[in-house]
């Protein structure tokens, strides 16, 4: 068994955060349901099934209630990228579901793709102007994140970016097909959101309304995950990284294709684990937090409605709501959140994150 790493490969540049207190009932609820927790191990790769199954309706509703990212995190992957000899001119967004992220980027590129395994993601992403820095509208097609080495020429794409998507891939296949569209110093960054966490700055009976929703993800909702879930969840912990894959599993051509990234200038930074906020100043006005919002309960709803783990309760449950003979997993957290915010009818809330940016060798 071998790996890039073991192969005499530099380690993994990384990250780790300033250290800085945690705001006490802002964590306490995650460490307690932590407890007794059996230890994380590596999910297997398993294809995402519950929104390639999305139909326009549930694209419009995707779009409508996802939150877009905090423009500091678009700030440090272009930083990052642009640092190590990465350029601008075509950035490629995988798993762009209705272009919510791709938007974001797009200024920063001339030519601006995108690219989802869902028909009604792209029709969406379609329908919404992404203008590049040039003016030019993005381009948005269905394929599959690891068939890109087959829709694009061979060293074409200067930047891949990977919102919230990047634990549905099979990552051997998908490092492979990338190795070969990007350009030498290319880079694909990563990145997604983990827990939710209430700020007991601006929540009463924050440490009541905090166990609800950890109780939410923790004990209703992980029956219903699937390991690309996990892997979310866990800020991308267990995410195969090139250096670490085993090279006598894959094909030829995958093995091959590992040694193209550079362990050594690529990065991994974690933001708010566990609700802790960065003392970075760039996170001033968000109160430490890479992910901070102020919003309409309501909306908070129809935002954890999006998630897949939702959407498989509701289907595993179905003849019972239909029935009335239980309540919807997420109308009860904000029915209870309700109740321990009289005449309060929004929530800040603070979402951990994680960014991993992998490096394309020189």
């Amino acid at each position: 068994m071998k790996t890039v790493a073991e192969e005499g490969k530099a380690p993994f540049s990384g990250s780790t955060l300033h250290p800085f207190l945690a705001q006490g009932s802002l964590a306490m609820a995650q460490s307690a349901s932590n407890q007794g927790a059996a230890p994380s191990t590596t999910p297997a790769h398993q294809e995402e099934t519950t929104f390639k199954k999305y139909n326009s309706t549930d694209a419009e509703r995707y779009a409508a209630y996802r939150p877009t990212y905090n423009p500091k995190l678009i700030e440090l992957v272009i930083k990052q990228h642009t640092s190590t000899d990465g350029q601008t001119l075509r950035v490629l967004d995988i798993g762009c579901g209705p272009g919510i992220a791709t938007r974001q980027i797009a200024s920063y590129f001339q030519h601006v793709l995108g690219i989802d395994a869902s028909p009604a993601m792209i029709a969406k992403a379609q329908d919404t102007p992404c203008p590049s820095a040039t003016g030019e509208q993005a381009e948005f097609q269905v394929c599959n994140s690891e068939e890109i080495d087959q829709l694009y020429d061979p060293e074409s794409i200067d930047l891949i970016t990977v919102a919230t998507a990047a634990h549905w891939f099979d990552m051997p296949r998908f490092y492979a097909a990338a190795a070969k569209v990007l350009k030498p110093s290319g880079s694909i960054a990563m990145w997604c959101g983990g827990a939710f966490f209430v700020d007991p700055d601006t929540t009463p009976n924050a440490q009541a309304v905090q166990a609800k929703w950890t109780e939410l993800e923790l004990e209703v909702l992980r029956p219903f995950e699937a390991p690309g879930n996990v892997l979310c969840r866990e800020l991308y912990e267990g995410l195969p990284m090139p250096w670490t894959i085993d090279l006598d599993t894959v094909s030829a051509d995958i093995a091959a294709a590992m040694p193209l990234f550079d362990e050594s200038s690529s990065m991994r930074r974690e933001f708010n684990a566990n609700g802790k906020p960065d003392p970075d100043p760039m996170f001033a006005e968000t109160k430490g937090f890479m992910r901070h919002f102020r919003i309409p309960l309501d909306h908070v709803g129809r935002t954890l409605s999006t998630a897949s783990p939702v959407t498989r309760w509701r289907e595993a449950h179905r003849e019972q709501l239909d029935k009335g003979e239980i309540e919807d997993c997420v109308d009860r957290v904000i029915r209870v959140t309700k109740e321990n915010l009289p005449g309060q009818e929004w929530i800040e809330i603070a979402i951990a994150t994680v960014l991993v940016i992998v490096k394309k060798r020189p």
